[in-house]
């Protein structure tokens, strides 16, 4: 997650305040973190409530939308947790897809595929070949193999953001080992 308040780090601290019956979550790096704590400890309390005021005061003060479909306000979602229909994900794209940017890292649901997953499903009476059964499966695991590759490439990124550097060289060579692993496959 990236720091609500600078926008620049990596979030690791969670602040909840609850005012007025509303519930409102900021995630903080160490840096604004420290500031915040920093105004406490000195006794400048004044500073201290003010950063706690515009926390509230960014979230109040933005128009919230409400689903066409279902008349969900915005300000529901954020109480709750929850969304009405599927119509909401449209309808409040806006406000949802810098927040999943920084929960899960991307705004495009991925997936997985189960271990169990047996790919021969046939919706007719005849028996699947052995090729068939073999393409969905180098499909599915080609799938995989894409998957892993993003999300490797999503933490390096974020490594780089946060100069881990040292992690991002893993990164880095984790996908060129794969990389390496399926340009054998395919020969």
């Amino acid at each position: 997650m990236i720091c609500d308040e600078c926008g620049n780090n990596s979030a690791i601290f969670s602040v909840t305040i609850s005012s007025g019956g509303e519930i409102t979550n900021k995630h903080l790096c160490a840096d604004c973190m420290k500031k915040m704590e920093a105004s406490f400890s000195q006794g400048n309390v004044h500073g201290f409530l003010s950063s706690i005021l515009s926390m509230l005061s960014t979230n109040q003060t933005d128009s919230k939308p409400v689903c066409s479909h279902c008349g969900l306000r915005y300000s529901d979602f954020e109480r709750t947790g929850k969304l009405g229909c599927a119509g909401c994900y449209q309808d409040f794209q806006k406000e949802l897809s810098p927040m999943l940017q920084r929960i899960h890292g991307c705004t495009q649901h991925i997936g997985r595929i189960p271990d169990d997953f047996q790919p021969s499903q046939q919706t007719n009476d005849e028996p699947s070949t052995e090729s068939e059964n073999e393409n969905a499966q180098e499909l599915l695991t080609s799938q995989a193999v894409e998957r892993q590759l993003e999300a490797l490439r999503q933490k390096m990124e974020e490594a780089v953001a946060v100069e881990n550097f040292e992690a991002a060289a893993q990164y880095r060579d984790e996908i060129r080992a794969i990389m390496q692993d399926k340009e054998v496959g395919q020969a």
